[in-house]
């Protein structure tokens, strides 16, 4: 069965897709393996990915102190698919980190303008955020809202959905979210509900953003069948010597 079998058969059961191994190049200060598992699950259904050997997320960006967009698009810009995960704390629930993201399926730019998804189906839309805290990924809904994926804006970070869904400033430090292109349910009002972070939006810039990390895309090389026990081992191995990075400030 193929991946994209598994994804609608696991779709019609009410089941995950089914997990694959997690693997992160070039360290990470937010994701845990668990995150990575959970992402690759969300990634499932988009057919574009070859996700049968499980995909490899390498880290291409990672916010320093002083960054500004201008970093983020010298490091992210023209790499195909990518996904991005940050830390985010409403200034209405000060205590409350949570960590949210966004998948862009197609490169980012610098040239000020929409990456439109114009066709009608979910199959055209496949962009999507989410939140790992509360474990919610939403989709591009099938609205003229939805067709608005990214804005490629030299002077802002991550931008998604016209109203917009989630906003990184060019600070990359503060922005905003608020519910109109992005959807639980494709197919609903998504300007009547909470953002991302699970809050009414309230008009203004109300999100601090801290540690902030951009992944690229790529599919695993399949591994031989053999010794299963030792390469489990050697992988939980390199995980925990790749996919952590240790001494850096935040910012």
């Amino acid at each position: 069965m193929n991946k994209s079998a598994q994804a609608v058969l696991a779709a019609a059961v009410g089941l995950a897709a089914p997990a694959q191994a997690a693997e992160v190049v070039g360290g990470t200060d937010i994701l845990t393996m668990a995150h990575a598992v959970q992402i690759e699950r969300w990634l499932a259904a988009d057919s574009s990915l070859d996700y049968d050997d499980g995909l490899v997320f390498t880290n291409v960006f990672d916010k320093e102190r002083g960054d500004t967009s201008l970093d983020f698009h010298a490091a992210v810009d023209e790499l195909g698919p990518t996904f991005f995960v940050v830390e985010a704390i409403d200034s209405r629930l000060p205590r409350e980190t949570q960590l949210i993201g966004g998948f862009n399926p197609a490169s980012w730019r610098s040239d000020n303008a929409w990456t439109l998804s114009t066709g009608p189906t979910a199959n055209d839309r496949i962009a999507f955020i989410f939140n790992l805290v509360l474990n919610e990924m939403r989709h591009q809904s099938l609205s003229v809202y939805g067709q608005f994926q990214t804005y490629n804006g030299a002077s802002l970070g991550p931008m998604f959905g016209v109203t917009p869904d989630l906003r990184i400033n060019a600070d990359l430090t503060t922005g905003t979210a608020r519910s109109g292109s992005y959807c639980v349910d494709v197919s609903a009002d998504c300007t009547a509900g909470r953002n991302i972070m699970g809050l009414p939006f309230i008009g203004a810039d109300t999100i601090t953003f801290g540690a902030f990390e951009v992944f690229a895309i790529s599919a695993a090389v399949p591994v031989p069948p053999a010794a299963p026990l030792l390469l489990g081992a050697l992988g939980l191995t390199g995980w925990m010597a790749r996919g952590r990075k240790s001494g850096r400030p935040r910012p």
